[in-house]
């Protein structure tokens, strides 16, 4: 069953979607603190300030954390380190309540950027996509070469030698 297969199973909404970033995020991450997470980001970054510019706004962008959250899943999903924290997440959704607070999902949005970052070259890309209907589609692309504008900002933040988490 494709991810975006048991989206569609689940019904996610966008609260879901966040809530499988939350869960997923903190696997992969080995169940790191959100400070302990801004830590990490700031090591990373060229400059420790625009990490928290960039958080500043991503807080503005509620859709950017929405589109940074299924570029997570879809790139989470196709890597075998992370597949399981998002298979697992999207399992256990809904079974707790979401976790909504704004500054927290933010921040790990851009943690999720930064697990995607540039010493982590795709071969093969497989994109889940949440359609205007509510349901899902799954499209695989044979190379990954580029992010999206918004998100090539982001992840400029952060060297590829600088601080290894």
């Amino acid at each position: 069953m494709t991810i975006a297969d048991q989206l569609n199973a689940k019904g996610a909404t966008p609260e879901t979607i966040l809530q499988i970033l939350k869960t997923s995020v903190f696997e992969a991450s080995d169940d790191r603190s959100p400070d302990e997470m801004k830590a990490v980001l700031k090591r990373a970054a060229s400059d420790p300030e625009k990490v928290d510019q960039a958080l500043k706004e991503l807080e503005a962008k509620p859709e950017l954390v929405r589109d940074i959250a299924m570029m997570w899943i879809s790139f989470a999903a196709s890597d075998p380190e992370y597949k399981d924290a998002v298979e697992g997440a999207i399992d256990g959704a809904d079974r707790e309540m979401p976790m909504l607070e704004i500054g927290a999902i933010t921040l790990i949005a851009l943690y999720a950027i930064y697990m995607m970052g540039p010493d982590k070259p795709i071969k093969e890309k497989t994109t889940t996509k949440w359609n205007k209907d509510g349901s899902f589609q799954e499209t695989t692309e044979a190379e990954y070469s580029r992010f999206d504008a918004p998100v090539k900002a982001l992840l400029g933040i952060f060297t590829k030698g600088a601080g290894n988490g």
